[in-house]
Formats: structure tokens, sequence, C-alpha cells
């Protein structure tokens, strides 16, 4: 699952130049802001939802991207 949640954040920084928030201590990926709503979207939000369809937000619902 962890996988998914790689792919959106990379995904979202490259296609949209939304940030990703790195654990200072081991360089892991903890988080990526939404490109849609702003909101920092967390692994254990991610681990919570439906990650099939891993680019929409499982915080506002949106298609990342959509405007």
């Amino acid at each position: 699952m962890y996988r998914l949640f790689l792919n959106a954040a990379t995904y979202c920084e490259e296609a949209f130049g939304s940030p990703i928030i790195e654990n200072e201590d081991t360089g892991a990926v903890e988080a990526f802001v939404c490109p849609n709503c702003g909101d920092p979207i967390y692994y254990e939000d991610w681990s919570s939802t439906d990650t099939e369809n891993w680019h929409v937000c499982p915080i506002c619902g949106e298609e990342f991207g959509d405007d």
C-alpha cells in the first residue's frame, strides 16, 4: 500500500508541484499536499481509505488536478 502512496505523492509533485513532506531522520515520505484542497495527505490518512483509486484525495474526494 505504501507503494501506491508514493505513486500518488510523486505524481502530484511532478504534475502539480505539490510539496512532499519527508521524515527528517529517515528521508521517508510521510505526506504530500493535495493539489486541490491544499491539505497534507499523510500515509495514515491514505491507509485508512480505499486506495484502489490512488489519484483521488482521501480528504476532499477530488481527483488530483481537477478544478
